[in-house]
């Protein structure tokens, strides 16, 4: 299951990231407690990137285990969110959270008040301070399927319901942003962008449009490589380029930071 070998395209985001001061971090489906031969899989996939990038900084999980679709850092038992136990596995790795939703998009999108809510309710599970992100996952062919009002119902009800409330991310391709900005103003509502390709990205991210570089909005850059040579474990990469502290203190999450 493990990689024979490095692939070169990982060591080349790595390289622009260090030159570039930016932050590395890591995002899957699967559980960061999942075993590949000896360690975690949080563990196995930073070595195969190397040694030189040390702990990662963050990394991105689903609040809610789906079915078929991914792992999550909670499970529903009687239509509650209760916490698996893989979360305090990340801090102890000195790894930040950013939460992501992806509920909506699997489910066809029908109904923003109660995915908010379910997404509120896990993260008030699992201990997460009050104004940290939730991003929702909007994957591009599930797009048409959203309604116009959907992010402003899900931000809505996150950001003024509740015991505890949250801020609403939006997380999904710059393929679509063109569409999703147009139904849904982005200007106060942090951004998380990401793009396929099975190719090194050298010059990455300036081969994605001046009009999405320019945006404040836009927190982190996301590259995933369509390789799938490790079974089950696809391994991807997030660049992130906070403006402040107290940005980065919005998405990501761990009790020291």
């Amino acid at each position: 299951m493990l990689l024979e070998q490095k692939d070169s395209v990982f060591r080349e985001l790595i390289d622009f990231a260090a030159g570039a001061g930016w932050q590395v971090g890591a995002d899957t489906a699967a559980k960061a407690t999942n075993k590949v031969g000896q360690e975690n899989y949080l563990q196995w996939s930073q070595e195969q990137i190397g040694p030189g990038t040390g702990k990662w900084p963050f990394w991105g999980r689903y609040l809610v285990r789906i079915g078929g679709i991914c792992e999550g850092l909670t499970v529903l038992d009687g239509g509650k969110p209760v916490p698996t136990g893989e979360l305090p596995v990340i801090f102890r790795n000195g790894t930040a959270i950013v939460l992501v939703d992806n509920w909506g998009t699997t489910h066809n999108w029908k109904d923003p008040a109660a995915d908010a809510e379910r997404a509120r309710a896990a993260a008030a599970a699992l201990g997460i301070p009050e104004d940290m992100c939730v991003f929702v996952d909007i994957e591009a062919p599930t797009v048409p399927h959203m309604g116009q009002d959907y992010l402003s119902i899900y931000k809505k009800t996150i950001e003024t319901c509740g015991a505890k409330r949250y801020r609403m991310g939006a997380y999904f391709s710059s393929s679509t942003y063109a569409l999703i900005s147009r139904r849904f103003n982005l200007s106060d509502t942090f951004t998380w962008i990401a793009d396929w390709s099975g190719k090194p990205y050298p010059n990455w991210p300036k081969a994605f449009r001046d009009d999405i570089k320019g945006m404040g909005q836009v927190k982190l850059w996301q590259f995933i490589s369509n390789q799938n040579r490790s079974g089950y474990l696809s391994l991807d990469l997030d660049f992130s380029a906070p403006e402040s502290a107290s940005d980065l203190k919005k998405f990501m999450y761990h009790p020291d930071l």
